[in-house]
């Protein structure tokens, strides 16, 4: 009797086991049937953008499109679990144009929206901002750039002059006022005052990435290009 028991158990057990399996197959879709290959991944104006962008900074920055801003930037921690699901929720389904990144460390170094007439919509306005200040919050440059016909090498390199520092900017700075002349000023860097000794301008902290001083902080004025002091931050030997 025992037995007929756990028979009649065990084939209760396989059917219901044999009609859950037939249900899942039936409800997965044929995906076959459902997927195409995009031929758009970028319009016309962002393949345009890009190859200028290519030209413009490759080698020293790497050039990234259609990048998710979940992928850039995280929510801060400290926050209530709450509120740390509300915003991740606000950047997983965004996406930026276009990235450049450090071509050595693929480090972020700006973001770039290409702007064409869909940016002028209310909804896109209201999306555009929260963007900006997500990348502000940051501390992530953004660039915007209006859809044009054409782009020229000089427009794009001046429009992002104020975020970029390529190493040969960087290196002819230091070649016009170079660490050795310092030492030979007997110029004590932690008697130096924040402010620029030549114009007066505030100081910041800069690192640079290639070339004999790669790795090395310095002090520039924040007035560049007008006024290209730079201090070495390496103590006099």
């Amino acid at each position: 009797m025992k037995l007929l028991f756990l028979i009649v158990i065990c084939i209760i057990l396989f059917g219901f086991a044999t009609f859950l399996l037939k249900r899942s197959k039936k409800s997965l879709p044929n995906i076959e049937a459902y997927y195409d290959k995009r031929e758009d991944f970028l319009t016309k104006a962002e393949r345009s953008f890009f190859g200028v962008l290519q030209q413009t900074f490759e080698p020293h920055y790497r050039v990234f499109g259609k990048v998710r801003l979940a992928d850039i930037l995280k929510v801060k921690s400290g926050l209530s679990q709450s509120i740390r699901q509300s915003m991740l929720n606000k950047i997983t389904h965004k996406h930026i144009d276009f990235i450049l990144c450090d071509s050595k460390t693929l480090a972020v170094i700006c973001a770039i929206e290409l702007d064409d007439s869909s940016h002028q919509k209310e909804e896109r306005k209201h999306r555009d901002d929260f963007v900006d200040h997500a990348f502000q919050s940051a501390g992530v440059p953004i660039i915007h750039f209006p859809v044009k016909q054409a782009y020229t090498l000089d427009d794009v390199r001046e429009a992002l002059k104020s975020v970029l520092e390529t190493p040969n900017a960087i290196k002819e700075e230091i070649k016009s006022e170079t660490f050795s002349s310092l030492d030979e000023q007997n110029i004590n860097i932690e008697k130096i005052s924040q402010s620029c000794p030549k114009c007066g301008s505030s100081l910041v902290i800069k690192v640079a990435k290639q070339g004999k001083y790669k790795g090395e902080e310095f002090l520039a004025c924040s007035n560049y290009p007008t006024c290209k002091t730079i201090i070495s931050l390496k103590s006099p030997v």
